[in-house]
């Protein structure tokens, strides 16, 4: 069944038209349906208009006395369509404007989408060929609104689009996550990027569809205001508004853009050095270029070779990354193990973009593009698309560098939910203890830590693993141990050689 959310004040001359069109294409499509209209505060005729629909289609109205507001009023609506539903698995809530802005034919677009396994579909204001389809075009307030929206909050669809399908446990589990607090504490074109942020994480894959927008139905003036959106949208991503002036300074559209280079991309790593100064990594000890060589001990019967490496920088998806690579090949029992793990990371905060694990001499694949500004994650292999519980993803080589960069205190233990996969959260490390070993690259003081990652083959609960992090400037990982199963009880890296990264500034980096 398809719940469809309209909030609605003095919207009397458009509602009516809309609820006879939603209830036209709903049954052209032979789909259950049950419509629910808040009415926020009418001074018009609204609310006698609404009644007269009751009698001929599935509608609830509810009423508010005074207005609520645009995001209190979606999450009144949120509420009753997911207490409404009996099969929250199965069911969908979708959201719409009761200003006719967009148009219930797209509703047939969405319902194939999501009857196709997607937990989110979200609008997009393009048609095929990418091209805006948006009658008559926006005001320049309102296309800045939404530029700054999708460089502030992450490039994708349209996070201040209203038009959206959520399927009803992912609305619930949202819901559940709050408890008696508010879901959406904004108001406006805001509220509907708050949604997405609230509800993305739950849910495993989302799509995008082109729909339509107009702006020549509407009959009332627009109630879009630029500097409360602004704000809004700002406050979301737990910025200041003076960001604002350093977004506008690149907005393709603004008197300055002759002389900046304001792509959206690059307008977005202007935002992320502005906004994300908290997650740079200071001082890390390892760069392009350097390479350990490791000698393994699988158990009593067993050994090989292993090798860790940060090749030359690559471009991932328009950011910059270390490509890092992690080669273990050894055998024992007359079993083998090629085992190679890969991860692209961002030389500046170290979050993960991208990971490929191949087991078994490349027999099992699992390779996945990282969009943290989205909290999405896609998997190549299976194009599948999935909400992060992270905005700073690590995935399990990403978590070994990254601890090389942190300050280790004996003591102390850090748990971090910071992988890609909510069941591979939290990723606990002890520090252990100080020590000193021998290893056949030479004898390093170095700091113990016990890493735990659930559902990791290396470092999982249980493993009893340990590694042996160098005192000095260079944080190598001098010595591991960890329990690898049954044909290899426990395996053992001890460092051989170390071929230093490339100074910083030298051509060859």
């Amino acid at each position: 069944m398809y719940l469809i959310c309209i909030p609605s004040r003095d919207e009397e001359r458009t509602i009516g038209v809309l609820l006879w069109k939603i209830r036209e294409v709903m049954t052209e499509m032979g789909r259950d349906f049950h419509v629910f209209v808040l009415d926020d505060g009418s001074r018009d005729g609204t609310g006698e208009l609404l009644d007269r629909y009751r009698q001929v289609m599935p509608l609830t109205i509810l009423c508010n006395d005074e207005p609520l507001g645009y995001g209190p009023a979606l999450e009144k609506l949120l509420r009753a369509a997911a207490a409404f539903s009996s099969y929250p698995k199965r069911d969908a809530i979708v959201t719409m404007q009761a200003d006719f802005t967009e148009h219930p034919e797209d509703l047939r677009a969405m319902a194939k989408t999501f009857e196709g396994g997607a937990d989110v579909v979200q609008g997009e204001v393009a048609g095929a060929s990418g091209a805006v389809v948006e009658r008559p075009s926006p005001s320049r307030a309102a296309r800045l609104a939404r530029w700054l929206g999708r460089i502030i909050l992450g490039p994708g669809a349209e996070h201040l689009q209203g038009f959206r399908a959520f399927r009803v446990v992912v609305v619930r589990k949202a819901l559940d996550s709050v408890g008696a607090r508010p879901l959406i504490r904004t108001d406006g074109w805001a509220a509907n990027a708050e949604l997405a942020r609230a509800l993305l994480p739950h849910a495993r894959r989302v799509e995008a569809i082109p729909c339509e927008r107009r702006h020549d139905i509407r009959t009332r003036p627009s109630r879009f205001r630029f500097l409360r959106t602004l704000r809004q949208i700002l406050r979301l991503r737990a910025l200041t508004p003076a960001l604002a002036l350093a977004l506008l300074s690149v907005w393709p559209g603004a008197a300055r853009a002759q002389t900046v280079n304001s792509s959206p991309r690059n307008s977005l790593l202007v935002l992320d050095t502005l906004a994300a100064e908290t997650h740079r990594v200071a001082n890390i000890p390892f760069g392009p270029g350097e390479e350990l060589h490791y000698r393994l001990r699988a158990s009593v019967l067993g050994g090989g070779e292993a090798r860790m490496r940060i090749g030359d920088p690559e471009e991932v998806n328009g950011f910059a990354t270390w490509p890092v690579t992690w080669e273990i090949r050894g055998s024992a029992l007359g079993f083998g193990m090629n085992d190679t793990l890969s991860s692209w990371l961002d030389p500046e905060t170290l979050v993960s973009r991208r990971f490929r694990k191949s087991q078994r001499s490349g027999k099992r694949i699992r390779f996945y593009d990282f969009h943290p500004e989205q909290r999405l994650v896609h998997r190549l292999d299976h194009d599948t698309t999935w909400a992060m519980p992270t905005a700073l993803p690590l995935d399990d080589l990403a978590f070994l560098y990254f601890v090389r960069a942190m300050p280790l205190r004996v003591g102390e233990t850090h748990t971090l939910n910071r992988y890609f996969k909510d069941e591979g959260n939290p990723v606990v490390l002890e520090v252990l203890r100080k020590d000193e070993i021998e290893v056949p690259a030479g004898t390093f003081r170095t700091t113990v830590v016990r890493p735990i990652l659930p559902e990791n083959d290396l470092f999982g609960e249980g493993s009893d693993a340990e590694v042996h992090i160098s005192d000095d400037e260079r944080r190598l990982v001098v010595y591991m141990r960890a329990d690898m199963g049954f044909l290899y009880p426990e395996l053992e890296m001890f460092l051989e050689s170390v071929v230093p990264a490339t100074p910083p500034g030298d051509p060859g980096r």
